[in-house]
């Protein structure tokens, strides 16, 4: 329903929900997070789902040059093993990512949650909420959309799955765009219960796939 209202928008006034920025003929993605995004750790084999999108959704409806459209998608993966909301290591974490954002960004997936957990972090669930509004904001600003994504399962001992448990609720709370990586993927955890298996990568595309395929247009 909500894709068909966006292409009705399109259609008749040229408002947008994916959008096209530049316009380039492209729809360029960027997924941000840590390990459980970034292709190739731990061996360098390892493909995550960023990794997989080219093939589950290599087109997408968006306007461009205000006109809807069927485009190929384009994928970056800036995602960063021990990434956080923070920087944390220096050269790590959400910050810097969002520092090398491509320019031709049209959309980002932000998949945090994990090591943000971490009392070494110093973070609450709702700082780290806030950290990714700001982004929002400034990602806004540019007509970029964000979608946030809620943290994976892990075998964290508590506290810690409280935290997880928190921002994983605040997620659909705080965002229009979000993208349920929580949901069905507690069996798909590898042994050492943080990272996803080749299946739970492949169905965090699907949700990818329609989260980006729903044309959300949001306030």
């Amino acid at each position: 329903m909500r894709t068909l209202l966006c292409v009705l928008l399109l259609t008749l006034t040229a408002l947008a929900c994916n959008v096209d920025r530049q316009p380039d003929g492209t729809f360029h993605v960027v997924c941000w997070g840590d390990s459980n995004m970034e292709d190739g750790w731990p061996t360098g084999t390892e493909v995550r789902a960023c990794g997989l999108m080219p093939s589950v959704l290599p087109t997408v409806g968006a306007s461009s040059g205000g006109e809807y459209k069927i485009l190929p998608t384009r994928w970056t993966n800036s995602a960063q093993r021990g990434a956080a909301t923070v920087e944390y290591p220096t050269g790590v974490g959400l910050p810097v990512q969002r520092a090398a954002l491509p320019a031709d960004a049209d959309a980002v997936i932000a998949a945090f949650g994990t090591n943000d957990a971490y009392p070494f972090m110093d973070l609450t669930p709702q700082q780290a909420i806030a950290n990714l509004r700001l982004a929002d904001e400034a990602l806004r600003a540019q007509g970029i959309q964000l979608w946030v994504a809620t943290a994976p399962p892990s075998r964290f001992p508590e506290p810690l799955q409280t935290w997880q448990r928190t921002f994983n609720a605040l997620v659909p709370q705080t965002f229009c765009r979000w993208v349920d990586f929580t949901t069905g993927f507690a069996d798909m955890l590898e042994v050492d219960g943080l990272h996803l298996t080749p299946a739970g990568q492949a169905l965090r595309a699907e949700r990818m796939q329609a989260a980006l395929s729903d044309n959300r247009d949001c306030p």
